[in-house]
């Protein structure tokens, strides 16, 4: 097992301009586990968020995923 930090407050601040690191923890936890696929979480967070929110959390999740591919490629 593996145990992987992700910045996921700096991660919503740079997307949702609020330090609310959850999305982009679901998008880190999608990568690091496979537990469910990207495509589910982002039809979720659709359906969750409207607008700018939606934008800022899609976005959030999306770079959190990559974070973590990333590890895990290294």
């Amino acid at each position: 097992q593996k145990a992987f930090v992700i910045p996921a407050n700096d991660i919503a601040l740079k997307t949702i301009g609020r330090p609310l690191g959850n999305t982009a923890l679901l998008g880190g936890f999608c990568a690091a586990t496979g537990e469910f696929d990207l495509g589910v979480l982002l039809e979720a967070i659709k359906k969750r968020f409207s607008g700018k929110a939606q934008e800022a959390n899609l976005e959030a999740v999306k770079q959190g995923y990559e974070y973590i591919k990333n590890k895990i490629k290294e």
